[in-house]
């Protein structure tokens, strides 16, 4: 099992996604305008944000990096995710972040 670090920032913890970010993870995902540039563009119910969070952790364990969820550091509040990906098949490595909706142009990403 890989042990996924901790960065902070001045406002913001990257830190290991979890089964506890899941329902903000899922609402997020739910939310058309968060998806737009995501996969096939559509937003993903329940299920398919399940199998996305698992991916992403998965990820870690697979190529050594990967997706951080961002939580606010004052508050721990679940925020987004960011870092980076490399799913087989993919030409290269990709940087991305996703914010929900709230949370956006704020300067996290």
């Amino acid at each position: 099992m890989i042990d996924i670090p901790t960065i902070e920032t001045e406002r913001l913890r990257l830190t290991a996604l979890a089964e506890r970010h899941f329902n903000d993870y899922a609402a997020m995902l739910a939310d058309a305008e968060s998806t737009r540039w995501i996969g096939d563009g559509l937003p993903l119910d329940r299920t398919n944000a399940w199998r996305s969070l698992a991916m992403l952790i998965g990820h870690w364990q697979l190529r050594g990096y990967g997706m951080w969820a961002l939580e606010l550091k004052a508050t721990g509040e679940f925020v987004g995710r960011a870092g980076l990906l490399h799913p087989e098949g993919w030409p290269d490595v990709e940087m991305g972040w996703m914010l929900k909706p709230d949370h956006r142009h704020h300067g996290y990403a």
